[in-house]
């Protein structure tokens, strides 16, 4: 995503590689695999980002992460009770 909007054309770059589709896909544990078009199959553990296990806490209006980093709620108030 441009900050400012706009369009990047990147089609110089490309490898002259083939335009193949995913014709199935499946997940088991954390193994996905996927097969191309044409019939290549590859897998990929996907286990080291498949988590983010953080606590949170929250004070008055403020999120804390235990790794590091807050977040202002303020603005999401309703001034309700």
């Amino acid at each position: 995503t441009l900050e400012d909007g706009g369009t990047v054309d990147l089609s110089n770059y490309l490898d002259n590689t083939d335009n193949q589709k995913i014709s199935d896909f499946s997940l088991n544990g954390t193994i996905l695999t996927i097969t191309l078009e044409n019939g290549n199959t590859q897998t990929v553990d996907i286990a080291s980002s498949s988590s983010d296990d953080q606590k949170l806490s929250i004070d008055n209006n403020i999120l804390t992460l235990e790794d590091g980093g807050t977040v202002d709620l303020s603005n999401y108030l309703d001034n309700t009770d």
